[in-house]
């Protein structure tokens, strides 16, 4: 399976192009979040996941509790800056 390394400012996440590609798209994305992120290995530590999301501005120190939401969180920012990159 094709994957492709999506840069973050603390780590860096090697994903399949798959998953890339359908975890970002018109509309709501969280039934193919979820499907991906049980499949795809995001071996990164919780509290440096939160830092990241954090610097996002997008949720507050509750929702970054929950390690398993910031997964879904940041596979699909993944997608996202995949995508806009492939754009630009």
């Amino acid at each position: 399976m094709k994957t492709a390394f999506v840069q973050f400012n603390y780590f860096c996440l090697e994903i399949p192009i798959d998953a890339l590609a359908d975890c970002y798209h018109q509309g709501r994305c969280d039934e193919d979040v979820d499907y991906w992120v049980k499949r795809v290995t995001i071996d990164v530590e919780p509290s440096t996941l939160a830092t990241e999301l954090k610097e996002y501005g997008a949720w507050d120190d509750c929702e970054l509790s929950d390690h398993e939401q910031n997964k879904c969180r940041i596979l699909w920012l993944a997608a996202g800056n995949y995508h806009d990159e492939k754009e630009a």
